[in-house]
């Protein structure tokens, strides 16, 4: 169902896709791991944040970089698999170094990730709206759907979709 999408898709890497040769396969077949999109509506930036299978760490100089030169005029989202509150796999100034460059950002910021496999919508910091996204299995998917004026999300199941924010 996903072949016959009407928009962009999107991927960053999960907390499997990087092990033994996945990380050579995951850039060869999906690009690359960190990017950013400039958009009409705001910027979109994909970060990969596996702190678990990145012997060199996380590349919070990439993150830096796309939000402190984002539009603050505009919406800031990120994708990423891990929640960036997972004290399992951040360290307490992990956690605070991340919050920092979302809660200095001067707009809103919408956080999806999916490493928990269920939907939840949590907040960090007062800008930030956290999004947890299902695993596609059974054809879960989240939806985003934006314009000037709102972002809207969608919990779906194959081509079925229920707005769940606003």
């Amino acid at each position: 169902f996903l072949n016959d999408a009407d928009y962009p898709i999107y991927v960053v890497p999960g907390n499997h896709d990087l092990t033994t040769t996945g990380r050579a396969m995951f850039k060869k077949i999906f690009g690359p791991e960190n990017f950013s999109i400039d958009t009409d509506f705001g910027r979109m930036i994909f970060f990969n944040n596996n702190a678990l299978e990145i012997p060199e760490g996380l590349n919070y100089n990439f993150l830096d970089q796309a939000v402190s030169t984002a539009n603050a005029a505009q919406h800031l989202f990120v994708f990423q698999h891990q929640d960036p509150q997972n004290s399992t796999s951040f360290s307490s100034a992990d956690q605070s170094l991340y919050q920092g460059y979302l809660n200095g950002f001067g707009n809103d910021v919408y956080l999806f990730h999916g490493h928990l496999h269920s939907f939840n919508r949590t907040q960090l910091g007062a800008n930030t709206e956290v999004f947890q996204v299902s695993r596609i299995e059974k054809g879960r998917w989240m939806k985003v759907e934006i314009d000037n004026v709102e972002v809207r999300t969608y919990q779906c199941q194959r081509r079925n979709c229920v707005q769940v924010f606003p």
